[in-house]
């Protein structure tokens, strides 16, 4: 007798479940269940659903950030977004079958590694032309602030060491080497070398003037390339 009662309460609560329409769904879990990406990069995810037999599973997904290649499926690829610091990113995968089984993964999301460059690689004339500066830093100008001038080693002289545009001059022939350098990240920097060539030789002599004979004296001053020469 008491191994009916307990049948027949098996089947009285396996009635009253299917009454109640009890959930396919068992579980959800998202692959990978966390990540590090960099700007711009992408990743897999996918999920897995423990679900009654006969029934295909659905996921539909939802992120904070970033994109995703699709809103529905077991499987969608999601895109890192542009980020300037470290960011957290949370997706959502949702049962499509019962919206109560939920899983989710976090992304950490890093800016892209600090690649500074300059240009231009340029040659001028001692005591003539100037060069103007312009420095990138991954591929894009940079604003105020971003970079920092100075020349590591050579000749000449930089208009500023904070302009986004500097320009550099020298009245001495010879090369200079130009740094800009992250103020975010001050291992990180670009160079340029810029060559200064002699300028060409041009010797003049005043004043021309008039002299009585025999009587006044007139100083003679001769210059080579507009500075006054030397013995």
């Amino acid at each position: 007798m008491k191994k009916i009662h307990n049948w027949l309460f098996a089947a009285i609560f396996m009635l009253l479940v299917a009454c109640a329409g009890g959930s396919p769904v068992t579980s959800i879990s998202i692959t990978p269940s966390e990540s590090t990406l960099v700007s711009g990069a992408s990743t897999l995810v996918i999920a897995d659903v423990d679900i009654a037999n006969g029934i295909t599973p659905n996921v539909n997904w939802t992120t904070t950030a970033g994109s995703l290649s699709s809103t529905k499926g077991m499987a969608i690829r999601f895109t890192a977004p542009a980020v300037t610091t470290s960011t957290q990113v949370t997706i959502t995968g949702v049962s499509a079958q019962d919206n109560t089984k939920i899983a989710t993964t976090v992304i950490t999301v890093n800016p892209p590694p600090i690649a500074v460059t300059v240009a231009p690689i340029a040659a001028i004339t001692a005591g003539g032309t100037t060069a103007g500066l312009q420095a990138k830093i991954n591929g894009t100008n940079v604003t105020a602030g971003q970079v920092t001038w100075s020349i590591v080693g050579g000749v000449g002289t930089l208009s500023s060491a904070t302009a986004l545009n500097p320009t550099f001059s020298s009245n001495t022939p010879g090369s200079a080497l130009i740094r800009a350098t992250s103020t975010s990240d001050t291992s990180k920097f670009g160079e340029t070398t810029i060559i200064v060539n002699a300028a060409a030789l041009s010797v003049t002599v005043d004043p021309i003037a008039a002299i009585t004979a025999g009587g006044t004296s007139l100083a003679l001053n001769a210059k080579i390339n507009t500075f006054n020469a030397t013995a």
